[in-house]
């Protein structure tokens, strides 16, 4: 396999001419959609005029065709003088020029229809940018991983020398036993997902997320069912329901299994296709991640780029000795959940070999913990009485005041219960060089945060915290913020004092 020469210009695979014409073609459609089609309601146009607006249309697809043939012809990039500069455009030409320095991350990504051309997006992310500063649409496989190979090279050379210069007035034997111990390691596999493993993730996920789904494509066809069925059968389905209770019962039953099983098959089915194929690489104290089916990803996990690394288990996880892990890096907006990368299906063990390499710390720490009040759970009752509320009513409507009563304190005694889940396992725990933070019910997550990488902390109090001695900590980090709420005032104004201090007296970087 040949090297390729990067100082050259180069162009995307020519393959890429037909993804980029698909995608063009896609993009006017959706713009245009209405104006194209709306003539076909007129019956008069149909017979009339049909036939040029056609022959209109595949006249434009051509001339899209040779516009998009131009833009790859236009979009070219190269390697030059310590920048990656890439030059574009058909009408209107413009050149962006990424300095090695503000250059991130470099993502490689292949949707279904990239896949059906043999080509992968390729993507590198910049400090200062939210989204993504330059996306390719089409390189071949071999190209870019040798382009992103050649990339992280050198920009590691220039990073490298701006570290020389900087360790000349910077002290640097913070935790020299653990950095010289990852160091020695150069590239291994963490984590390959058997498609077991990766059943087992998809049977813990997160269920409410695809009843959400079922729920929506169910309310979306169930008003046009029944107008059908209203049509052809002149029945009062919900007199009909009420004078056939048992059989009424046994339906509800029958849908609640199949509604069940099908919210079942749709969460596995969606981590499979998203996880499909994870695999973790440790490429010294960095890790290259690759999943997905349908939709393949190839991110980078940066160390210094790293702000919070989430651990995640739950019952169904532990009776499979298996955890999530979810890494949120350095960016210009809040990073939301879907953007977060995912490690699932990982074990203690090998979250342990991550933790290390990244925090440069052993992962057994010793920490200060302040617990979020039990007062708390008075708040969260006032924020879901409304719910209580309507249960309530609704049992009262359709049946009788027992039935409500019922209805209203079996709510009541859930809510109360996942309170106090919520609240025993809300927490925050602090040392010299890492601030652990506690959160869930049923799920659990801990949230790791180098301290050196907070921005910002801040301490917020209601009118009622006020009169109650109480407060909420906010942690501000590069990747979004972390709240812990119903503290006791002066055990959280201690770590709001300590948190600073160390923002203002630390000299490591944090991106």
């Amino acid at each position: 396999m040949s090297k390729q020469d990067f100082s050259q210009p180069q162009r995307q695979s020519v393959n890429g001419i037909f993804l980029i014409f698909f995608a063009d073609v896609a993009k006017q459609f959706k713009r245009f959609f209405y104006a194209l089609f709306a003539p076909f309601l007129s019956e008069n146009f149909r017979e009339n005029y049909s036939v040029y607006l056609v022959a209109g249309i595949i006249v434009l697809v051509i001339l899209q065709f040779i516009f998009s043939y131009l833009s790859y012809l236009k979009y070219q990039f190269q390697i030059q003088q310590k920048a990656f500069i890439v030059q574009k455009g058909v009408i209107k030409r413009s050149k962006v020029e990424i300095p090695f320095h503000r250059i991130q991350n470099i993502n490689l990504q292949q949707n279904i229809l990239q896949q059906v051309f043999g080509v992968v997006g390729f993507q590198i992310e910049t400090a200062g940018e939210s989204a993504s500063e330059i996306k390719i649409k089409a390189l071949s496989q071999t190209t870019a991983k040798q382009l992103k190979n050649a990339l992280l090279e050198d920009v590691k050379d220039v990073l490298d020398d701006a570290k020389v210069v900087a360790d000349k007035n910077q002290d640097h034997h913070h935790h020299k036993d653990i950095e010289s111990k990852t160091s020695s390691q150069s590239t291994s596999t963490l984590l390959h997902l058997s498609f077991g493993k990766l059943l087992k993730v998809g049977l813990s996920s997160n269920y409410l997320k695809g009843l959400g789904l079922l729920a929506v494509f169910i309310g979306s066809i169930s008003n046009f069912v029944n107008d059908i069925l209203s049509r052809f059968i002149e029945v009062d389905f919900n007199e009909d329901l009420v004078n056939r209770l048992p059989e009424t019962l046994s339906f509800i039953a029958l849908v609640a299994f199949v509604l069940i099983s099908l919210v079942f098959l749709l969460t596995v089915s969606l981590e499979v296709i998203k996880y499909f194929n994870l695999k973790v690489v440790r490429i010294k104290n960095n890790f290259e991640v690759e999943y997905g089916l349908f939709k393949k990803v190839n991110q980078v996990i940066k160390k210094n780029k790293t702000q919070v690394v989430s651990f995640e288990h739950n019952p169904i996880l532990r009776l499979f000795k298996i955890n999530k892990v979810f890494v949120s890096q350095a960016s210009a907006s809040e990073i939301t959940e879907k953007q977060k990368i995912g490690l699932v299906g990982i074990t203690s063990e090998q979250f342990k070999e991550f933790f290390e390499a990244i925090f440069d710390l052993n992962l057994q720490q010793n920490f200060v913990y302040v617990h979020t009040s039990f007062r708390y759970m008075i708040v969260l009752f006032w924020r879901q009485l409304p719910v209580v509320l309507g249960f309530g009513i609704a049992g009262y409507l359709l049946f009788s005041i027992f039935a409500a009563i019922a209805f209203a304190l079996l709510i009541l005694i859930g809510f109360s219960f996942l309170n106090y889940k919520i609240v025993k396992k809300s927490f925050i725990g602090l040392n010299d060089d890492v601030l652990q933070i506690g959160s869930g019910s049923i799920h659990t997550k801990l949230e790791y945060v180098a301290l050196h990488k907070i921005q910002s902390v801040q301490l917020k109090r209601s009118i009622f915290q006020r009169r109650n001695d109480h407060s909420d900590l906010l942690i501000y980090t590069a990747s979004g913020n972390i709240s812990i709420s119903y503290l006791p005032y002066q055990e959280s104004l201690k770590l709001f004092n300590f948190m600073l201090y160390k923002i203002e007296s630390s000299r490591l970087d944090w991106i």
